[in-house]
């Protein structure tokens, strides 16, 4: 039998039999009759079978200030229970055992029609808490408080999420879920009035619909861009709720990059040009959490795939590397290198993959358990399923330093690294010549500012892996600066200047990095979840630690190590110099005194017959130094031998201590599992199953601009603010109509434009209305139409 510790045992004059113990596992309190086990009582102040032991405890003798003392409750509520227990009366009852929550004016019928009611106006009126009050009022004749209400409301958000089926009750990100498990996670469907089919009614009928053959204002017109695009997302999609991905993805094409920012898109309008959306904060985000999972993630990816012309399944190389969002929360996280800060902080690891043009193709959210080098292998068993099977090979992923490694290496079977040299040191030139000279060109402001860069490169085995290319590259910048690189490349059939220039163009990733961020929100956190490390303890793989005793010894050693570092330096300068000194002090007194005492005698005699005084005084110059000298050598020498002593003294103990440390890191537990010592410590890992959905739709609408991007940038030929005029048109208002079976657009722009602008403006809409699949007329406006 486990020994159990009690808790709460009779004394003070309390006469009863009743003793109390914690379980083992800390969850439930065991009550004992003498050695009867009486009950077990979770150990939860919501329970009601827990509250009636604290009274039944207070009946029968306890003192409140004892029971506080060990559980933590107001003497006053424990008293409440105890005398609701001797009462007879429900009402007391109830009020004693329902909380500070309980309010006796609410009944069934009353809670039930709140919530009804709550649930119809929540998502078409903002006053719906003062609609609902005075309606209780006129039917109940009951006056709620806010607070009251508010409660209620809570009620009714958690009883609708609890009924939604299928919904995964702890995240299911794919950070740490095994791959395997991927396979039967299914989206949930979303229990709002909103329908996946819903998005099936043709924009053009619902246009014609609305307006009659006449003009009708609307915002948000520039979405009517995308009109193709929304064709090519809708193609094969396999998981639910596209209308509503779309739906998140028009919000952020027009600037709302959160959920929290939609207040700021009118419903109408995105209804009339996208779909009948989701209204509602609340119900936004209770969509989101319901289809939230790894395969409609990886659907929402395979999607977007289609917006990039070099990405998965259509160009073998692709760019990788992390980009790190420092977490300023409260949450005991995990820490890592964070590049904005430039050292640790909490962190989350949002690891990229762009293609060779620098569109982000995917996206994987990391806490910071794993490094980098097991980050890109768990990253790419999901990537490859963007590709067919044949397609999971040969590819040349461009990397970081931070994968460098032999050993990494080693594991690039099917596919190729890209990746410096660490530590180069820029030899492999001495004697050599550059076997390729070659040059590359960026544009600056337009098409014709372009700016040139030289490269001479030569090639060899690289010395530690003869399979792998080592590339020597000497580049030039347009300003005349060089540096030297190594550059190391697994493929054996690509080009030394393609190699060289894939890894010098990695600026693109760069700047998607920044241009995500601020336009596309990919720095929000969406959502605050978070778990505890105990849930994630199965699908982590534990790697043996140090243990936190066997880290503290080995600080301690480390601190005493430094100390007795600097005194045994101190003892061997001390003993430098004291040998110095007794060395020059017995070559001293090597000379004869007769030999000083002649040379003083000769110093009389030239002073008494008045010969020059310069070498008399050169003689006793001299003959007073080695006096001199000689006294100071008397007192250094055992001063010198004085301080050696003292620093004997000090090094004794320190290496004594330093002995012991070493014999108790020898004794002490060093492995310990890193999972345990997490939970032990209560670590928290952010639930980023909500952030890895909106991140993908993130992305997806930034794809989509860009394919607007591609084809308005050389039209308009300035590269200084084509995205910035291209971002006002997207998200411009305007009018519209259906006509003899026409659709007319006008954009009402905002702002002062120059004619030349405008006519390069309506170039390019002109290109975009070829390409879509109805009839459809855009035109730019400066002023209304007449309606």
């Amino acid at each position: 039998m486990e020994n159990l510790q009690p808790i709460l045992s009779p004394r003070n004059g309390c006469l009863s039999d009743l003793e109390l113990t914690l379980s083992p596992c800390g969850g439930e309190v065991l009550v004992f009759l003498a050695h009867l086990l009486l009950e077990r009582v979770k150990l939860s102040a919501d329970s009601l079978q827990y509250k009636m032991l604290m009274g039944r405890l207070r009946n029968a003798g306890w003192r409140g200030k004892q029971l506080q003392k060990v559980f933590g409750h107001d003497p006053r509520t424990i008293k409440a229970w105890g005398d609701a227990l001797l009462s007879d009366d429900p009402d007391v009852l109830a009020a004693a055992f329902g909380g500070r929550g309980h309010h006796g004016k609410l009944f069934p019928a009353l809670v039930r029609y709140v919530q009804i009611r709550y649930g119809q106006l929540s998502g078409e009126r903002r006053d719906y808490s003062r609609t609902i009050g005075a309606e209780v009022v006129k039917l109940f004749d009951v006056t709620l408080s806010r607070e009251t209400l508010r409660r209620l409301f809570r009620d009714a958000d958690e009883c609708a999420k609890a009924t939604v089926p299928n919904a995964p009750e702890v995240a299911t990100g794919c950070v740490s879920r095994p791959f395997s498990s991927l396979e039967n996670m299914e989206p949930s469907r979303n229990q709002s009035t909103f329908s996946p089919d819903a998005g099936s009614v043709p924009v053009f009928a619902k246009i014609k619909e609305i307006s009659g053959g006449c003009w009708v204002g609307l915002h948000h017109v520039g979405l009517v861009l995308f009109f193709f695009i929304w064709e090519v997302l809708r193609r094969d999609r396999r998981s639910g709720d596209v209308n509503f991905q779309n739906q998140l993805i028009a919000q952020v094409l027009q600037g709302a990059v959160n959920i929290e920012q939609s207040r700021l898109v009118t419903p109408h309008s995105l209804s009339c040009l996208v779909g009948p959306p989701v209204t509602g904060i609340r119900w936004q985000r209770e969509n989101l959490k319901a289809m939230a999972c790894p395969k409609t993630v990886l659907d929402i990816y395979a999607a977007n795939a289609r917006l990039v012309p070099d990405g998965p399944g259509r160009y073998r190389t692709f760019y990788y590397d992390p980009h790190s969002k420092e977490y300023t929360g409260s949450l005991k996280l995990l820490k890592d290198w964070c590049g904005r800060r430039h050292g640790t902080a909490k962190v989350l690891h949002i690891d990229m993959i762009h293609s060779r043009s620098g569109r982000p193709c995917f996206a994987q959210h990391y806490s910071p358990y794993y490094n980098l080098r097991e980050r890109f292998f768990m990253t790419l068993d999901l990537f490859n399923r963007l590709f067919d099977p044949a397609d999971c090979q040969g590819r040349l992923f461009v990397l970081d330093r931070g994968i460098y490694g032999v050993e990494v290496f080693d594991r690039f079977t099917r596919d190729f690294v890209l990746t410096w040299e660490k530590d180069y040191q820029g030899d492999g030139w001495d004697g050599h010549e550059p076997q390729v000279v070659f040059t590359r060109q960026r544009t600056r402001n337009h098409a014709g500012d372009l700016r040139e860069y030289t490269f001479a490169c030569r090639e060899e085995p690289w010395r530690r892996r003869p399979g792998i290319r080592r590339m020597l590259v000497q580049a030039t910048n347009p300003e005349g600066n060089t540096i030297r690189v190594s550059v190391l490349c697994s493929d054996p059939d690509i080009s030394l200047e393609d190699a060289v220039w894939a890894i010098f163009n990695r600026w693109l990733q760069e700047n998607s990095f920044k241009y995500l961020d601020r336009h596309f929100g990919l720095n929000q956190i969406t959502s605050y979840a978070w778990k505890p490390a105990e849930t994630e303890a199965d699908d982590l793989r534990d790697m043996p630690v140090d243990s936190p005793e066997y880290r503290e010894l080995k600080d301690k050693l480390h601190q005493l190590e430094a100390v007795l570092a600097r005194e045994l330096l101190k003892r061997e300068k001390l003993q430098d110099r004291l040998a110095a000194a007794e060395k020059l002090l017995a070559n001293l007194k090597k000379r004869k005194p007769g030999l000083i005492r002649a040379l003083m005698a000769k110093i009389a005699r030239l002073k008494n017959a008045g010969a020059a005084h310069s070498p008399s005084t050169n003689h006793e110059d001299g003959a007073d130094q080695n006096l001199r000298q000689t006294k100071e050598l008397n007192r250094n020498i055992p001063s010198l031998r004085a301080q050696l002593g003292k620093v004997e003294l000090r090094i004794q103990p320190l290496k004594a201590e330093a002995e012991g440390l070493n014999r108790q890191l020898c004794d002490a537990l060093r492995n310990q599992s890193r999972m345990q010592l997490l939970i032990d410590q209560h670590y928290r890992f952010l639930d980023t199953r909500c952030k890895e959905t909106m991140d993908a739709l993130r992305i997806t609408a930034a794809n989509a601009f860009a394919e607007l991007a591609d084809i308005f940038r050389p039209i308009y030929g300035n590269h200084r603010n084509d995205h910035v005029m291209l971002r006002n048109l997207t998200r411009s208002d305007g009018f519209v109509r259906v006509a003899d079976g026409l659709m007319e657009v006008r954009f009402w722009l905002k702002g002062r434009y120059q004619k030349h602008q405008l006519d390069k403006f309506q170039d390019f809409l002109d290109a975009i209305a070829a390409k879509s699949s109805i009839p459809l007329r855009l035109s730019i406006g400066i002023k209304p139409p007449t309606i």
